[in-house]
């Protein structure tokens, strides 16, 4: 199947950060596995953007010294363990916030009021 093919299966619209992956995805032409995980993607995530840098979950998977299926768990929770950022941040060029767990991002984004004591 065609990758223009595999984009034109998804059900729900997808953001704009997905959306340009997409297209660089095609640009580069990714690999199968590659355009299936992008398929498959609800939303943006910095793991799926690194995985699409690289291109191949090998290609992370062996530049991180970890398994493939790692990576795979990875992009399914879509975020990494926070001691894999600063790695992943250098070599991919990912800002660490799209590579966190949201939670935590959200919890660093909130102003700090312990100052006002």
């Amino acid at each position: 199947m065609h990758p223009i093919d595999y984009l034109n299966r998804r059900e729900q619209p997808m953001d704009k950060k997905l959306d340009a992956l997409n297209k660089y995805a095609l640009e580069h032409r990714a690999t199968l596995a590659v355009m299936n995980a992008l398929v498959s993607a609800k939303s943006y995530s910095g793991i799926l953007d690194t995985v699409v840098r690289a291109g191949s979950l090998d290609d992370v998977a062996e530049k991180l010294g970890v398994t493939y299926q790692a990576v795979q768990h990875w992009l399914k929770l879509g975020y990494v363990p926070l001691g894999r950022i600063p790695e992943i941040e250098s070599t991919y060029g990912v800002p660490r916030k799209d590579l966190m767990n949201p939670k935590y991002a959200a919890a660093l984004a909130e102003p700090n009021f312990s100052s006002d004591v």
